[in-house]
């Protein structure tokens, strides 16, 4: 189905991801799909869409007697109140005769209006850093020298920091939560991030 890297990368992604057989069971899901369905990830394995998301089987259904992509959006996944948040979904028949389903987050509800153009940037930015998150985390147990673990490792902090921040986005907008944080951590991520650049300048930490 996935090469061990490939699935890493997928466990790894915001958007909630499945593979289901010709009779709509579950082969594999990410933990985010298990998070959006209310359940882990290993419970939905062998599970039947009927049971994680009836609304879906019809459309499911439809994708693989028609062999083509489906895109359902502001779509509830089934009367249970865990599922009626609506979702925007792809599902994707594949060569072997399977099912991708692809589960994203609508628009943030209970507050401002956030149309398509915030949903875009949860497809387009957030599973593009989980990649990056995965490949680093692939790098730091590979990479031999410790400079080139410490560069992963500061790679993979960045991606969830970036990913952190477009998930604030679609969130609907609250009062700012303030608290003490020590100054010195950016400081110090801050010349790490100059030290891995080519021909970096000295940075002198007196403090």
């Amino acid at each position: 189905m996935f090469s061990a890297d490939a699935q890493t990368l997928c466990e790894h992604m915001a958007t909630g991801l499945a593979v289901l057989d010709a009779e709509l069971r579950v082969r594999w899901a990410n933990p985010a799909l298990g998070e959006r369905l209310g359940r882990s990830a290993a419970r939905c394995h062998g599970a039947a869409l009927t049971e994680l998301a009836p609304a879906l089987v019809d459309a499911a259904q439809r994708c693989l007697r028609e062999q083509r992509r489906l895109h359902l959006r502001e779509m509830a996944l089934g009367s249970a109140p865990t599922l009626q948040a609506p979702a925007e979904v792809l599902l994707q028949p594949l060569s072997d005769g399977t099912l991708l389903l692809e589960l994203l987050p609508a628009a943030a509800t209970g507050g401002a209006d956030y149309g398509p153009g915030l949903r875009t940037l949860a497809h387009e930015l957030l599973n593009p850093l989980a990649g990056m998150r995965g490949a680093a985390q692939l790098l730091e147990r590979d990479a031999l020298a410790p400079a080139q673990r410490e560069l992963a490792s500061l790679i993979r902090e960045e991606a969830d920091r970036l990913a952190a921040l477009a998930a604030r986005l679609l969130r609907p907008p609250s009062a700012a939560s303030l608290s003490a944080f020590d100054v010195h951590e950016p400081l110090q991520r801050v010349a790490a991030l100059l030290a891995a650049q080519p021909d970096a300048p000295r940075v002198l930490c007196d403090y």
